[in-house]
């Protein structure tokens, strides 16, 4: 996962490189403008996703920013009552969703 900032609202997409750059967490913070006062800059998260783009990739793209592949089995292969287990389940479903509102904008 790589972290981005914007002196304006960012949007959902972006296109970098000819691929397709999701950004996910987006948060306004205030930051000094330099002349005494202050302004606005959104902080983001955001992971590339290679041409042609589809929902899963955009699924794995996010869950591999945050976990590689021998975390996600060892994640699997726990209790489901395991809290590490339900935080991980959490984050997939968030990754979902985040991949359904890219496909609806694209």
């Amino acid at each position: 996962m790589s972290n981005g900032t914007s002196n304006q609202r960012t949007d959902l997409i972006a296109y970098r490189n000819r691929n397709l750059q999701v950004r996910f967490n987006i948060r306004e913070t205030t930051v000094d403008d330099g002349n005494g006062g202050t302004m606005a800059q959104f902080q983001y998260d955001y992971v590339e996703v290679l041409q042609p783009v589809d929902r899963k990739k955009i699924i794995v793209a996010l869950i591999r920013s945050a976990f590689d592949v021998d975390d996600e089995f060892a994640l699997i292969n726990l209790d489901p009552q395991a809290l590490a287990y339900i935080e991980y389940r959490d984050y997939v479903d968030r990754c979902k969703a985040i991949a359904d509102e890219v496909m609806s904008v694209l």
